[in-house]
């Protein structure tokens, strides 16, 4: 009786450690369910923003290629309008007067001398015409040269720093009330040269031109 006694005990506790055996199993396959579970979840949100984002560079890039469209139209039309002005003012010059390119014919700054005909000899016994005013004298006089006036250059501007190599440039651009910056970029593989990009916020350097600045993701940009 004793033995059939342990042998029932036995047999309990093997089935009791079974049992326990069989619950940690299930609990495991559970857990393991909710990380699959958690990890498919969080692809699937990386993947919604990375399309935004893309979607969102998309716009951005249409609306650079527009402005950029804009603004060379608006700067060949004024070259055109420039050149047909200066065309008119030399066609309504008088011979041997001085043309200034900026503001018509005479003034001071930026002027070119027209090319002025050949003196013809005064017959003898005739008034001249002096260049300062009407002479008294029947003699000849002789006419004064006149010096072509000095064509004066714009001081060239210094040359502006160039970029650390791989890192892109910012052109014409702006700090924006978040602490971002909106430009032109250029030398870029993410983007065409000339596209209008926004970057994100700043978080490290000086926002002046000829320095590099770094974006809290680590992106750098050298700011034109």
């Amino acid at each position: 009786a004793a033995l059939a006694a342990q042998a029932r005990e036995e047999q309990q506790a093997k089935l009791a450690e079974e049992r326990k055996a069989a619950a940690a199993a299930r609990k495991a396959e559970a857990d393991a369910k909710r990380v699959a579970a958690a990890e498919a979840a969080a692809k699937k949100k990386a993947a919604a923003t990375a399309a935004a984002e893309a979607k969102k560079k998309e716009a951005e890039a249409k609306r650079a290629k527009a402005a950029e469209a804009a603004a060379k139209k608006k700067q060949e039309a004024e070259a055109k309008k420039s050149a047909a002005q200066a065309k008119k003012t030399v066609e309504k010059a008088p011979p041997g007067a001085t043309i200034n390119l900026f503001g018509g014919v005479g003034g001071g700054g930026g002027k070119m001398a027209a090319p002025a005909p050949a003196p013809k000899p005064a017959p003898a016994a005739r008034r001249t015409i002096s260049l300062f005013g009407v002479g008294g004298s029947d003699a000849p006089k002789p006419k004064a040269k006149i010096a072509p006036a000095s064509v004066k250059k714009a001081p060239s501007k210094p040359a502006a720093k160039k970029a650390p190599a791989g890192v892109p440039s910012l052109v014409n651009w702006k700090k924006n009330r978040d602490g971002s910056v909106t430009g032109f970029i250029s030398g870029s593989p993410a983007f065409d040269e000339g596209e209008k990009v926004t970057t994100s916020p700043i978080a490290q350097g000086d926002l002046s031109a000829g320095q590099v600045v770094q974006t809290g993701s680590g992106s750098k940009y050298f700011l034109v």
